[in-house]
């Protein structure tokens, strides 16, 4: 077990989040991210939930979540490039104020694609399939298990 001080010890789980932000610090990329980073108890955010992103831009992390110290990189990583790429930024999002479901709007942004590209559409879609395979991958190489995803 890790210590936070002399006089408080921190759970395995604790450490190893620790450990993963430390990881998440050294990346060369994710370590030069500025972030607003709240460590939680599982009350807050759930018994199964390891991260919450919110929309003012804070990551919050369960204490309580049993995760290696890879897998949690992973998942900081993850929450980083949810606030990098602006995804609650409504007005910059395509489709967000449409009353559409994610498929019918999946399927109209591939239209949209194949017409600005002229790819077809069954092509589109494979490169779509391979990155989604790409990041089953990626998410292994941090110790995640695509079915963890």
């Amino acid at each position: 077990m890790g210590k936070k001080n002399e006089n408080t010890r921190i759970s395995r789980n604790e450490q190893q989040l620790s450990d993963g932000l430390e990881l998440t610090g050294q990346h060369p990329l994710f370590g030069k991210v500025n972030v607003s980073i709240e460590v939680v108890p599982q009350s807050r955010l759930g018994k199964r939930v390891p991260a919450k992103v919110s929309s003012s831009g804070r990551i919050y992390l369960n204490k309580d979540c049993d995760y290696s110290p890879k897998q949690w990189a992973y998942i900081i990583a993850h929450c980083m490039l949810h606030l990098c790429f602006g995804h609650f930024d409504a007005d910059k999002m395509p489709g967000y104020y449409q009353k559409i479901s994610e498929k019918e709007f999946a399927e109209s942004e591939i239209l949209r694609i194949s017409a600005a590209t002229g790819e077809g559409i069954e092509t589109l879609k494979d490169k779509i399939i391979a990155l989604v395979s790409d990041g089953a991958i990626l998410a292994e190489s941090y110790g995640v298990s695509s079915r963890q995803l």
